[in-house]
């Protein structure tokens, strides 16, 4: 796999839990042309309480090594085939990973990269409304997840 060209990778993303709002999940984005991932690596649980707050901190780990850092090698391995890792990916379904299938799940999706933040929202229908954020907030690879994007028919930038 060529990043740039077969897949494009944000190391620190954010995502949100549509069920949850208190939880903060920090997550690699990895995006084919086929495929978006979010996974998961470290959730932060805050649970307000009656007569304290408590915090859950939950970190994650695949064959002993965190999952970032597992990621981030799993992709380079050489020889491996992009169909090959959306496969593993799928297969393995790691705790908490938000998947779509850009092909078949959902009619478009927009990337925002500019001064007032980054993030891939996605809609499964023609309307207006309806709108789903997907990942936030990958500071560093905002311009390289648009340009990787930009070409898909999919890709709508209004």
């Amino acid at each position: 796999m060529k990043l740039h060209q077969d897949y494009i990778i944000a190391e620190q993303a954010n995502m949100i839990d549509l069920t949850n709002f208190t939880k903060q999940i920090k997550c690699v984005f990895i995006g084919t042309k086929n495929y978006m991932f979010a996974i998961p690596y470290n959730m932060v649980d805050f649970r307000p309480g009656y007569a304290t707050d408590t915090t859950e901190t939950t970190d994650m780990y695949y064959e002993g090594m965190g999952l970032q850092e597992f990621l981030l090698e799993k992709v380079k391995e050489p020889n491996l085939e992009v169909e090959n890792f959306e496969q593993f990916v799928i297969n393995e379904n790691f705790n908490g990973v938000q998947m779509l299938n850009i092909n078949t799940y959902l009619n478009r999706f927009k990337v925002q990269a500019n001064f007032w933040g980054s993030g891939i929202t996605y809609n499964k229908g023609e309307s207006r409304v309806g709108w789903k954020p997907f990942v936030l907030r990958y500071k560093k690879e905002k311009k390289e997840v648009l340009a990787f994007y930009e070409t898909h028919p999919k890709y709508v930038t209004k």
